[in-house]
């Protein structure tokens, strides 16, 4: 792709995306992003491009005209040494002779012909380095253009960013673009039907379709899909949770059709430097057993990264991903069963105890409620 094509094409997503910026859905703040972020991208490309055609161009100039200096005294040398043999054939009055006047003649000849010919190369040369320089200029121009663009769409970006709901208070039970404070705007999904609302759904569990034994880097960066099963991430809970005071409740659905809960006042993880240690999760209230507690000040483990305190086994093998110590009650990540079953590695909320129909954890800011 030239890079006429790559500006007009970013020009293109730019204009496509800007004019529907005031939307809070997630994908077009998403994609006016991407559009900024690549459009940058390719024009440090282009820079780039036209920093090597220049210095190509010049090489190739200082080279040919290297060659012609150097046949123009190769000529000279020869014009020399020619000059010394004919000089034999002048007569004794001091006459050129014949052959001494025609040597000369074509030595002029050639030499007036090499000089047409490299004045002629040279000319060629220059002229589409004119040309070169003059679409350059125009490239530069156009990316002139599109910074300024680029620009006012940032600041565009900036002020829907502003305008973005600060967390779920208030958001009605669907996915929401949302900025927190030190976090960057991301899609979440609000819950607004439980215990009064305003809650961000981290997790969730209902039909199986998701694999959740999965790896240190997935956990990590999150996985699923919000409309179905899923997991927001472990780096983006810790900055939520760092970011102000938040309130932890756990959802339980067994098949029997009843369901229980468990909620803690002051929920927060460490950063991954810790392994997202469970640093707090704060009173207790619920109709579930208080089982999180045992998981405090615990590392997270994964079947592919174990953090537990057990010296025999990695917990997260068999149980799922979870802040285990010695192989946790808790196994809201263990395998998902459609009816119930006596497996001990099934999802649930206690180890080997009943297992769970659905799950879903949810937080929001204690200064919501």
């Amino acid at each position: 792709m030239n890079p006429q094509s790559v500006v007009s094409f970013w020009v293109l997503c730019l204009l496509f995306v800007s004019q529907q910026v005031t939307s809070s859905s997630p994908l077009l703040i998403n994609d006016l992003g991407n559009c900024g972020l690549q459009l940058t991208h390719h024009m440090t490309r282009i820079d780039d491009l036209i920093t090597y055609i220049m210095t190509k161009q010049r090489d190739e100039i200082d080279e040919v005209k290297f060659i012609a200096l150097n046949n123009e005294n190769d000529l000279k040398n020869q014009i020399e040494e020619l000059q010394k043999i004919v000089i034999n054939y002048v007569d004794p009055t001091g006459q050129k002779t014949r052959i001494q006047s025609k040597i000369e003649e074509n030595l002029e000849r050639q030499i007036e012909n090499l000089k047409e010919t490299y004045s002629r190369e040279i000319k060629e040369l220059n002229s589409e380095f004119s040309s070169i320089k003059k679409q350059l200029k125009e490239f530069q121009a156009q990316l002139s253009d599109q910074n300024h663009l680029l620009e006012r769409y940032s600041l565009q970006l900036n002020q829907t960013e502003k305008r973005l709901p600060k967390g779920c208070n208030g958001l009605s039970s669907r996915i929401h673009t949302i900025k927190l404070d030190g976090i960057d705007p991301f899609p979440a999904l609000c819950n607004r039907d439980i215990e009064g609302g305003d809650w961000i759904v981290i997790h969730k569990r209902f039909d199986g379709s998701e694999n959740f034994k999965r790896t240190w880097t997935e956990y990590r960066n999150g996985f699923g899909n919000q409309t179905g099963e899923f997991f927001i991430g472990l780096e983006k809970l810790h900055r939520i949770t760092n970011s102000e005071t938040h309130e932890l409740y756990v959802q339980m659905e067994y098949f029997n059709g009843s369901f229980k809960f468990a909620n803690y006042d002051y929920f927060k993880i460490g950063n991954e430097s810790t392994k997202y240690v469970l640093e707090s999760v704060g009173k207790f209230i619920g109709t579930a057993n208080n089982r999180m507690n045992y998981n405090l000040n615990q590392k997270y483990s994964t079947f592919d990264q174990n953090n537990d305190e057990d010296a025999i086994y990695n917990c997260a093998e068999d149980n799922g991903a979870w802040w285990h110590r010695h192989c946790s009650y808790v196994q809201l990540n263990g395998i998902y069963s459609k009816e119930d079953t006596d497996d001990w590695s099934s999802m649930s909320w206690e180890q080997g105890a009943i297992t769970l129909k659905s799950a879903q954890m949810l937080i929001r800011p204690i200064s919501n409620v």
